[in-house]
């Protein structure tokens, strides 16, 4: 058995992108079928509506997986807050040759979220809010070809990279001040480490 893990970094298919899916589809295909997974978990696949109000799919994904054995897979994918399909970004997917006997996902189901309040917030915070993970967990129960069944947990932890603090941000990668930096640095801390917690405990 060959299970592989594949970050597909903001897997899109939008108007003005650089470069455009055609692209990258040409170098990314050729690596996912050189894993020849039996189970492939991809992480960072975007979501599209093919017209407006139309509920989101994986229509990239799905670009991407056209021609190869990979599209035949049993598939289970991550969904919005919502529960009414795909988040727009960052959807966590698993694909599986066997088929699958369950499907979970896991967001502060056994990890409630810390509330914390602001010290660097402009204007300034009054109240604590709740810390939410990005991301769930996508666990999976396959039926191998022996009888057994294998459970398998989809995770992307939240990259260290600073979280958003209100009037901190000026662009993507600047911040007004160091205090605010170091602040979102912290929250991402704890977003990651609750995600890894909450993983070990379905464990």
């Amino acid at each position: 058995m060959r299970i592989a893990t594949f970050n597909l970094e903001n897997l899109d298919d939008q108007p003005g992108l650089d470069p455009p899916l055609a692209e990258r589809l040409d170098i990314l295909r050729p690596q996912i079928l050189r894993l020849e997974a039996d189970v492939l978990c991809l992480q960072e696949v975007n979501a599209q509506s093919s017209e407006r109000h139309a509920p989101r799919r994986l229509l990239a994904l799905e670009r991407l997986l056209e021609g190869t054995p990979y599209a035949g897979f049993e598939q289970a994918s991550s969904l919005s807050p919502s529960g009414q399909g795909p988040a727009d970004k960052h959807n966590l997917v698993v694909l599986s040759r066997w088929p699958l006997a369950a499907v979970r996902q896991i967001r502060h189901e056994l990890v409630a979220p810390a509330t914390y309040r602001s010290a660097t917030a402009e204007p300034t915070a009054t109240d604590a809010e709740p810390i939410l993970w990005d991301r769930p967990v996508l666990q999976v129960e396959i039926e191998l070809p022996q009888g057994a069944r294998l459970h398998l947990f989809n995770l992307h932890l939240r990259a260290p990279l600073a979280a958003p603090v209100a009037g901190q941000k000026l662009e993507s990668f600047r911040w007004r001040t160091v205090g605010g930096w170091a602040e979102g640095f912290y929250l991402a801390a704890l977003k990651r480490a609750g995600q890894a917690l909450e993983t070990r405990l379905a464990i």
